[in-house]
């Protein structure tokens, strides 16, 4: 699947071309019609004293807006919605005022580059549930079938690259969302991939790439959050290379690394390297021993499904903090349920 047939398209029935091609289109795909139900649900929105009216069932569904019709040629359904600005004020109604109107517009218009799309896939689906709407999203690799004790995906979707992957389920939370895809990765393309960006999200395994990305970010003054799942656990890097442009990367924990020979390291070198990067002080007992016998008993790092989504739920929190303007200092940050449920394993 090219990157054309992983974008929706977007009709407006007011406009005769597009009018056209929906009659064609409801003729030989499924069709889901909902945007009167949509519309009463926006008018209580905005009026919301008349929830509990027995008299407001109709309220609101007799507007002349009619909305827009999205495509989306993956799974061949066509969808009647709201148009565009109607349907971000209703789909992140629940956010208020946990997310206030002006930080909801905010984080709306904030540019978040996710590369790795493992945990990256939890972070960016997050990120979109909350209400960010620009995203580039990079991953080379496709999806295995060991990648579904983690990734939100379907045995469907196996040998399917995993940037396709993450675009199609953004689509379909919200089909007017803004995304630039990599999918051949970030690689080559460094500078292209941050050019312009807010914030970066890194949640590749080569290490060399982490090395690279970061050095870019510092160079552009980019923020750059990331995670590495540890057990049930999660540690978040933050890196504020906006306020901060002289910070070392990593923290200055790598040292003097030099960057040329990272790439002819062989697997133990990485992991070395891997566990500077994380601090292997956070590192659970379960994950050092795991970690000792890879490519001996188990054939790469353990990784668990809570651990995923623990991990892109508090970079989701962390990249909302920084677009937001809150605080939020560079730092390693252990995000430990172990701690919380007293578990010492």
């Amino acid at each position: 699947m090219n990157i054309l047939e992983t974008k929706p398209t977007i009709l407006n029935p007011l406009h005769k071309n597009d009018f056209k091609t929906l009659q064609k289109l409801k003729r030989k795909n499924t069709v889901v019609d909902h945007h009167k139900e949509q519309l009463r649900e926006l008018f209580l929105v905005r009026h919301p004293k008349l929830k509990f009216d027995p008299k407001s069932a109709n309220l609101g569904i007799d507007s002349t807006d009619k909305g827009r019709w999205v495509y989306f040629p993956w799974n061949r359904h066509l969808v009647h919605l709201l148009s565009p600005r109607e349907y971000f004020e209703l789909r992140t109604a629940r956010n208020k005022n946990l997310i206030t109107e002006k930080e909801q517009k905010a984080f709306q218009k904030y540019k978040i580059g996710i590369a790795g799309l493992s945990v990256g896939n939890s972070a960016a689906l997050d990120m979109v549930l909350e209400g960010a709407e620009i995203l580039r999203l990079a991953d080379f690799d496709t999806l295995s079938l060991s990648n579904l004790n983690r990734i939100r995906a379907g045995a469907h979707n196996l040998g399917e690259n995993k940037t396709m992957i993450s675009a199609k389920q953004i689509y379909e939370l919200n089909p007017y969302s803004k995304l630039t895809l990599f999918p051949n990765g970030v690689g080559k393309d460094v500078e292209r991939f941050t050019f312009g960006l807010d914030v970066i999200v890194d949640e590749i395994d080569d290490v060399y790439m982490k090395i690279k990305l970061r050095l870019a970010a510092k160079k552009s003054k980019i923020p750059v959050v990331s995670a590495a799942d540890n057990g049930d656990n999660s540690i978040v890097d933050v890196e504020r290379f906006d306020l901060e442009p002289k910070r070392p990367i990593f923290h200055g924990m790598l040292g003097k690394t030099d960057l040329t020979m990272i790439k002819n390291y062989d697997f133990r070198q990485r992991l070395k390297l891997i566990n500077k990067m994380v601090g292997l002080k956070y590192v659970t007992k379960r994950m050092k021993e795991s970690l000792a016998v890879v490519g001996k008993k188990i054939y790469s790092w353990p990784q668990l499904g809570g651990a995923a989504s623990l991990s892109g739920s508090a970079v989701a929190y962390a990249v909302r903090r920084i677009a937001l303007g809150h605080t939020m200092k560079s730092g390693k940050y252990n995000i430990s349920l172990d701690r919380v449920f007293g578990n010492k394993n």
